[in-house]
């Protein structure tokens, strides 16, 4: 026997909506496929599956700074080692 069918809606602005969709054809999914992956994993991991991916101030600046392209260089492993 095959499990009801629930339809889920949900109300986004439509510059949000342009951005999530934009991203989400570059990876061949759809909004309601990718929506679907979202539920799907709270219902396998009984928890909203983004917590702990939030970064905090000092992974954003790490970010920022590859970004930049402000990165520490070294021309051996015991240059590094000693810069520790």
């Amino acid at each position: 026997m095959t499990a009801a069918i629930s339809v889920v809606q949900t109300q986004i602005d439509n510059i949000t909506m342009k951005e999530v969709d934009s991203v989400l054809k570059e990876r061949g999914i759809s909004i309601s496929e990718a929506m679907r992956l979202v539920l799907l994993q709270i219902a396998k991991n009984k928890s909203f599956p983004f917590d702990d991916i939030v970064p905090n101030q000092e992974t954003l600046d790490a970010m920022e700074e590859v970004e930049n392209n402000h990165l520490l260089s070294y021309g051996s492993v015991d240059e590094l080692l000693k810069d520790l």
